[in-house]
């Protein structure tokens, strides 16, 4: 709720709602248009197995029809669903640590109808395919891991009570066990 007076607005962030779920489709699922070719004409499907996640299904309803991501990991192993819209092409970067360990539909990707091998490139085997529904599995993949994080700092005076020429001790702590604080005095 926004009123005039800040003090009494809401402390909900739209944008962090918006940006948490741009990071869910173009992330996680790993749908995203090409620029150089507006209005999905052409997408980019890059999803990022992260963590211990272990499926993710999502959808995206373009002006040419639905593209969908739908993708988990089962006993080691990449399973990806995706679904492109008639007359729309896409470039898929498939989790791999090689084109050799990547299967659509039961065969070799490389050797798959509408799948054509591009490259590999940062642990992932990146395919051309055309419109259609296709499964692929990869049985050698990374997945990230997320970076630690540490608990806002927490610094307080050591008395409140200080005259203009003493020294001030300051104390700084954070919770989380052997983070270090850097600060400066400028």
């Amino acid at each position: 709720r926004t009123t005039g007076d800040a003090a009494k607005n809401s402390k909900n962030n739209v944008m962090l709602v918006g940006d948490l779920i741009v990071w869910f489709y173009e992330d996680l699922a790993g749908i995203k248009a090409d620029p150089e070719q507006p209005a999905f004409k052409h997408s980019i499907m890059r999803p990022q197995p992260v963590g211990d996640l272990k499926f993710v299904n999502a959808a995206y309803h373009s002006m040419s029809g639905q593209i969908k991501s739908d993708w988990k990991i089962d006993n080691k192993i990449f399973h990806w669903n995706i679904s492109i819209p008639a007359n729309t092409t896409a470039t898929v970067f498939v989790p791999a640590t090689g084109r050799d360990v990547v299967y659509e539909s039961g065969r070799l990707a490389s050797k798959a109808k509408g799948v054509q091998f591009v490259r590999e490139e940062n642990g992932r085997a990146v395919y051309e395919i055309e419109s259609g529904q296709y499964s692929f599995t990869s049985n050698r993949f990374k997945t990230i891991k997320p970076l630690p994080f540490a608990s806002m700092p927490i610094i307080s005076p050591g008395d409140s009570t200080v005259a203009i020429s003493d020294k001030i001790l300051v104390n700084m702590s954070c919770e989380t066990p052997a983070a270090k604080i850097y600060y400066t005095l400028d």
